[in-house]
C-alpha cells in the first residue's frame, strides 16, 4: 500500500509530523483521476501516463496527484496488446530481417513473413514486438464498485505507511486486544516491552531485534504492515517516533507520529481483524491465555497448558531472539511463574543448547512428552540437553509409541533424533531395538532399515 518516499505529502509542526490526508468533499483529486482512467479503457500506459502528465499540471500538490493516480493504477488490469511471446517474435523478426531494414517496403515484407510464419497478422506482430514493455501494456479494466471515497481512504492509508517506513520505533497506547497485538508483533518479526502490573498493559513500545545498532529504515515494512493491521480496529492510538530527512544531504530529523481511532474515519473499512479459534492437543488449556507479571513488565504468553495440575505457560518462539528471550525467562523463573520457550527453527539453523527445539513445527505429542517429565517427573531435561547416559528403562510400552512415531516421521532424520531424545533415552539405543541403522551421508543424516 505504501508509495514510493518522495511521494510522501505532510506538515511538520513542533516536532510532530502531520500527514496530507484527502477526502472527497474536501478535494477533486480521486474524482478527475478516476475519470480519466475510465476514459482510457484500451489506451496503452505509455499513452495514459502522459495523459495523467498533462493533468497534474493544473493541480496545486503533485505529490498528492501521483500518489492518487498511483492507488487507482494498482487497483486496475493491464494487459499486453498480444498473447504472443514478445522476445520470440522480436527474434524472428531480426532473424528474418538479417540487415538492417530502413525503407517501409522492406518493414513490411518482414513483418508479413514472420507473419504468415506464425499464422497471423503482420499488424498483431508490429504490436507484439515489444509487448513485454510496461509502457506497450493495454489498460483493460476497472473494478466498478471504486468510487472517489474508497480512493481517498486508500490514499490516505498509503500516506500514513509510507511515513512509517522511516519508523525507528513505535508507541502502541490503546488497542483493542493486547494478546492479539502481542501475537501480530511476533509474526511481523518485531519485538516489544510491555509495562504494567497484574496482567495489565501500561505501555507497549514495539521496536526491532537490531534497533539499538540503527539503520531507521530496516523495520519499516514491518511497522507499515503492523499500523495496517491496528488501523482495522475500534480503539487504538499510537506514537510513532520516525527519521526523516528535511532536504537533500541533511541528516534525518527525528519527528513524532500520533495518531489514534479518531482517525478511521480517513481510512479504509477491513473485515474484522481478530484472530479465529487457534485449534490445538486437548492438553493446550488455551492460544490465548492472559498476559503475566514481572518485575513491571507484562508478558505474552502463546499458550497456556495444565500439567501436573500447574499451569504451564508456553512462548513459540524463532533463534533470533535467544538473547532476549533467556533474559526474560530468567526473570520470570525468579518471579515463579512457570514459563516454557518452545523454539521453531528453519532449515540449518543452529540448535539451542539446554532448551526445548523443533525442527520447522511443534511435535506437541513429544512437548506434552517433555514438559511432563520435568513438571511431574521432577526432571530439567529438555530437548537439546546432552546427557551422557540415561538410566531410564526402555519399557514395551514406550517402545511401541516411540516405534510408531518413528514411522510416522520418516525419512525425516533430524526429527526423529530429537523425538527420542525428548523421550529421555539414546537414539542410537532404540533405534538398533528397532532394527533401524544410522548412518552419515554426506552432512545429513540418514536412518534406514
Amino acid at each position: 500500500m505504501a508509495f514510493p518516499a518522495e511521494l510522501m505529502s505532510f506538515k511538520r509542526s513542533k516536532g510532530q509530523i502531520v500527514p496530507s490526508f484527502i477526502m472527497p468533499d474536501s478535494s477533486d483529486y480521486a474524482a478527475q483521476i478516476l475519470q480519466a482512467y475510465r476514459s482510457s479503457i484500451g489506451m496503452r500506459r505509455g499513452g495514459l501516463e502522459k495523459k495523467l502528465r498533462q493533468m497534474e499540471l493544473g493541480f496545486r500538490y503533485h505529490k498528492i496527484f501521483r500518489a492518487v493516480s498511483l492507488v487507482v493504477q494498482r487497483k486496475c488490469d493491464f494487459e499486453p496488446p498480444s498473447d504472443l511471446d514478445a522476445s520470440q517474435v522480436r527474434y524472428s523478426v531480426f532473424l528474418a530481417a538479417g540487415r538492417a531494414i530502413y525503407l517501409p517496403e522492406q518493414r513490411n515484407e518482414v513483418l508479413k513473413s514472420v507473419a504468415d510464419s506464425m499464422g497471423t497478422s503482420a499488424e498483431t506482430i508490429e504490436s507484439s514486438l515489444y509487448a513485454d514493455k510496461e509502457s506497450e501494456l493495454i489498460l483493460a479494466r476497472i473494478p466498478e464498485n471504486l468510487d472517489e471515497d474508497e480512493v481517498c481512504r486508500l490514499y490516505n492509508l498509503g500516506l500514513v505507511e509510507t511515513i512509517l517506513l522511516k519508523c525507528r520505533e513505535m508507541a502502541v497506547i490503546r488497542c483493542d486486544s493486547w494478546i492479539d497485538l502481542a501475537r501480530r508483533i511476533k509474526s511481523l518479526g518485531l519485538m516489544y516491552r510491555a509495562s504494567g502490573s497484574q496482567g495489565t498493559v501500561e505501555s507497549l513500545v514495539v521496536d526491532g531485534p537490531l534497533s539499538s545498532f540503527g539503520n531507521a529504515d530496516r523495520y519499516g515494512t514491518r511497522f507499515a504492515s503492523l499500523f495496517h493491521w491496528l488501523s482495522r480496529g475500534n480503539d487504538w492510538e499510537i506514537e510513532a517516533s520516525v527519521s526523516i530527512k528535511e532536504g537533500r544531504g541533511a541528516s534525518p530529523g527525528g519527528y513524532r507520529l500520533k495518531l489514534d481511532s479518531n482517525s478511521s474515519m480517513y481510512f479504509p473499512e477491513f473485515p474484522d481483524a481478530s484472530h479465529g479459534e487457534i485449534r490445538g492437543p486437548e492438553w493446550i488449556s488455551s492460544f490465548s491465555p492472559s498476559p503475566v507479571s514481572a518485575e513491571g513488565k507484562v508478558y505474552f504468553p502463546d499458550a497456556v497448558a495444565g500439567i501436573g495440575g500447574k499451569q504451564i505457560y508456553l512462548d513459540f518462539s524463532s533463534i533470533q531472539y535467544l538473547e532476549f528471550n533467556s533474559r526474560r525467562d530468567e526473570t520470570l523463573r525468579k518471579a515463579g511463574i512457570p514459563w516454557e520457550t518452545v523454539y521453531i527453527l528453519r532449515p540449518g539453523q543452529k540448535k539451542p543448547q539446554n532448551s526445548i527445539y523443533y525442527h520447522v513445527s511443534v511435535d506437541y505429542q513429544s512437548l506434552k512428552s517433555t514438559l511432563e517429565r520435568k513438571y511431574i517427573g521432577g526432571g530439567e531435561r529438555v530437548q537439546g540437553a546432552r546427557r551422557e547416559n540415561f538410566q531410564e528403562e526402555i519399557t514395551g510400552e514406550m517402545l511401541n509409541e516411540i516405534s510408531r512415531r518413528v514411522e510416522e516421521l520418516m525419512p525425516d532424520a533430524e526429527k526423529i533424533v530429537d523425538y527420542i531424545e525428548s523421550r529421555g533415552v539414546v537414539p542410537q539405543r532404540v533405534l538398533k531395538l528397532l532394527g533401524y541403522k544410522i548412518k552419515w551421508k554426506g552432512l545429513d543424516l540418514v536412518i534406514y532399515r
